[in-house]
């Protein structure tokens, strides 16, 4: 059976699903099959857990410190990537 994501990315315009478009090309290489796209997501919030865990260990030794409240951390980030939406990666 064809999963949601696949059906949805192959219904896709042709200059989208064509696999010369740099973007569609990245996600076939990187989320097909499921398995592939399964442990991809798995390596994404992964790393987006040790950020947190990273975090969370620098405001502990800015109140370690005393120096917490005294202390403005600032969190950017960009726009992410596509993970396979629409049958797209990277940016």
């Amino acid at each position: 059976a064809k999963t949601f994501t696949h059906n949805h990315t192959f219904r896709m315009p042709h200059f989208i699903s064509s696999s010369r478009n740099y973007g569609r090309g990245r996600s076939l290489k990187r989320y097909y099959p499921e398995s592939k796209y399964q442990l991809m997501m798995k390596n994404t919030y992964r790393m987006a857990s040790e950020v947190d865990a990273a975090c969370g260990r620098l405001i502990d030794e800015l109140e370690r410190q005393g120096v917490l409240n005294e202390t403005l951390v600032v969190f950017t980030t960009d726009n992410g990537n596509f993970h396979g939406q629409h049958g797209l990666a990277e940016k």
